[in-house]
């Protein structure tokens, strides 16, 4: 798994091409913080304009969850959209938006019409989900309590989840913050993350 050439088959045999490193094996977890219903994993890619891609195989292979994806700007917000909107059903919410645009864009995921949520972290502040599985982390918060908050929202109903997060080579040192202050571990994607929603 060392350098980036290594290509990984997940789901259902389909490929992933991500570009892997060895950034997340060696820090032990130090405690429980984050709740164990919580899995986390991280890819890193090679460079930041890779991510999209990454989203893109990651909702194909997962066609039958709703997801959050997180950004920490309305402009990755609307340029995720424009990326995934003929070919997924999403909504995107953000701050400023407008007020019924907002609660429009929410009332389709609820509902099931939208499988897809891009947002920033206006979640976070007094708008709740439900029946997320699957959370992608796009950008990792830039305020490490913010994490707990993006990734927290299914297990607080008792449900499985799994949290990934897409690192370029300038998201390490704040993907290792992160463990830190959680006292957790974040491992590499696996092939078979998929099963763990069962």
């Amino acid at each position: 798994m060392d350098g980036h050439d290594n290509f990984r088959d997940i789901g259902n045999g389909q490929p992933l091409k991500l570009f892997y490193k060895r950034i997340c094996r060696n820090i032990q977890p130090l405690g429980e913080i984050i709740p164990d219903g919580i899995r986390q994993f991280c890819v890193e890619v090679e460079d930041i304009r890779d991510k999209v891609d990454v989203v893109l195989e990651l909702l194909e292979i997962l066609s039958f969850e709703q997801t959050v994806i997180f950004c920490n700007s309305q402009r990755n917000v609307e340029l995720i959209y424009e990326q995934l909107k003929n070919k997924f059903a999403v909504s995107q919410i953000y701050e400023g938006m407008n007020e019924q645009d907002l609660k429009g864009a929410m009332k389709e995921f609820i509902d099931n019409r939208s499988r897809v949520l891009i947002t920033t972290d206006i979640i976070s502040q007094g708008i709740h989900i439900h029946q997320v599985k699957f959370v992608i982390n796009y950008d990792l918060p830039i305020e490490i309590e913010q994490y707990i908050h993006r990734v927290g929202h299914a297990v607080q109903y008792g449900k499985k989840s799994i949290a990934v997060n897409i690192v370029s080579e300038s998201d390490v040192d704040q993907l290792q913050n992160i463990m830190w202050f959680y006292q957790t571990q974040i491992d590499v994607l696996l092939e078979d993350f998929v099963k763990l929603l069962d």
